[in-house]
């Protein structure tokens, strides 16, 4: 009978597998945040033309752009990341890695009702291949905790904010493309057309990539971008506060 059970057990995580190999159900592989947050809000101006000039300074200064630390759909890109949760010591955390400016933008950008969150970076340089994203369709997973029971699936961001704070006035590309959770169709739900200054915020499960960015005078695009979770307390770690 004990045998029978395994086996049963067996055939139940095989069947798992090939499902999420063969269809990548989205559904097998991530929880998505149970939220009534509209599915995109957009912040025009949020910064002004002189701040994401000064913020763009500040951040080629800092020393920590690299080679993107984040998934394959981020290899045609540049990045850092910074994994926290909330305490008493995050303001002077960021300052004493010299990244006092982020905490700012994270302060009047984060969520008030999450307790996690990851900024990232990202240094988008003019693409010269035949692919049709810079950043492949993906979903936002940085924090990268699981639930502690089978089948083990990645919590997801209750919501994510893009901030636009460089991008060159002669590109084409660079639209940020928001797909349903399943990211079954091709067409993307809505298209954001990025411009300096301008904040997005969209829901955390959502599937999402960036077209090809083409800048004729070698102008990166970069963002800041705030994932934002809620999670049990049980799943965090105290203080925690990485830099990648």
């Amino acid at each position: 009978m004990l045998l029978y059970w395994f086996l049963l057990f067996c055939g139940f995580m095989i069947l798992i597998w090939a499902i999420n190999s063969a269809c990548d159900l989205s559904i097998v592989k991530y929880i998505p945040y149970q939220s009534n947050l509209s599915e995109v809000t957009e912040v025009e101006s949020f910064l002004n033309l002189q701040e994401c000039t000064q913020y763009c300074e500040k951040i080629m200064r800092s020393g920590y752009l690299n080679d993107n630390p984040l998934c394959e759909a981020f290899n045609n890109s540049r990045g850092m990341i910074i994994k926290f949760t909330l305490n008493e010591h995050l303001k002077q955390n960021f300052h004493d890695a010299n990244l006092g400016f982020l905490y700012e933008l994270f302060d009047r950008m984060k969520d008030e009702g999450c307790n996690a969150f990851v900024c990232n970076v990202l240094y988008i340089p003019t693409c010269n291949s035949s692919n049709d994203f810079s950043v492949e369709r993906h979903h936002d997973t940085t924090m990268n905790i699981c639930e502690k029971t089978f089948p083990y699936r990645v919590f997801l961001p209750k919501c994510v904010n893009v901030l636009y704070l460089q991008l060159s006035n002669v590109c084409t590309g660079g639209e940020l493309e928001l797909f349903d959770f399943h990211g079954f169709e091709d067409e993307p739900i809505q298209t954001i057309v990025p411009e300096k200054g301008k904040m997005v915020r969209f829901r955390g499960e959502l599937e999402h990539g960036v077209r090809k960015y083409t800048s004729f005078d070698n102008t990166p695009r970069i963002s800041f971008v705030l994932e934002n979770y809620h999670l049990e307390s049980s799943y965090l770690e105290k203080d925690m506060f990485i830099i990648e």
